[in-house]
Formats: structure tokens, C-alpha cells, sequence
């Protein structure tokens, strides 16, 4: 039992950095009126990375995860803020796009090739 609790640090340790890392990567923005982070990630990190984004940095009111699927030439797309934090709705924002969710995590896919560069233009002017 004591070398898998070793292992397990070892693994916690190694995830971690890797979320480091890329919220690191985090282009600072203003979306839709909030003080957003956004950050080009593979949908399986995207939760704990803007988790850790906004944990890391209290300024930011919105963590911002997207990437681009080139099989189906689709965008995804997941908003997250902290529960606390009962000004933003992230799950308006989604709805705007199509999507949906909840107050502090939600999402949405765009498919049109016009509707990804307009998210991504937005998401760089904001």
C-alpha cells in the first residue's frame, strides 16, 4: 500500500506541473465584459487547467478552454468560474454560441468555419 501512495504523489506532482504549465500558456482577455483567461488545451485537461487558472490567478473572473477538433472541424469550447463569484454567469455565454451548462461551468461547439473565426477574433479584440 505505502509504493502505490508513493506513486500516486508522484503522479499528482507530474499532473500538476503539466497544469502549470499550460495556464502559463493563458492569453489575458476581456470576454463578454469579465476579465477572462484563455487557453488552447486538449479537452481532457480542460476542467482542472481553468480550475487552476482561476485558483492561481484572482484577478481573472472567467477560465477559457478551447481546441479544435480536426476530424470534425469543430471548436469546443468550455467556460468555468468560481462558484463564489455570483456576478458571472458563464452559462449565458454559452447559450449565446448555442451551448449551455451551469452558472460557473459551461460549453459549446461551433462548426462553422465563420463562427470559429469570429469566437477566436472576439476572443483576441475583447
Amino acid at each position: 500500500l505505502i509504493p502505490m501512495i508513493g506513486e500516486g504523489k508522484i503522479i499528482f506532482k507530474a499532473k500538476r506541473q503539466l497544469h502549470k504549465q499550460l495556464t502559463s500558456t493563458a492569453h489575458k482577455t476581456d470576454f463578454y465584459g469579465y476579465k477572462a483567461g484563455a487557453i488552447n488545451l486538449p479537452p481532457q485537461l480542460t476542467s482542472d487547467t481553468l480550475n487552476l487558472l482561476l485558483l492561481e490567478d484572482p484577478k481573472l473572473q472567467v477560465g477559457i478552454g478551447y481546441s479544435l477538433d480536426l476530424r470534425t472541424d469543430t471548436l469546443h469550447v468550455s467556460l468555468r468560474a468560481r462558484k463564489e463569484d455570483k456576478d458571472v454567469n458563464v452559462s449565458a455565454i454559452a447559450k449565446r454560441y448555442g451551448g449551455g451548462g451551469h452558472v460557473s461551468a459551461a460549453g459549446f461547439s461551433l462548426q462553422s468555419k465563420d463562427d470559429i473565426c469570429e469566437f477566436l477574433f472576439n476572443l483576441q479584440q475583447q
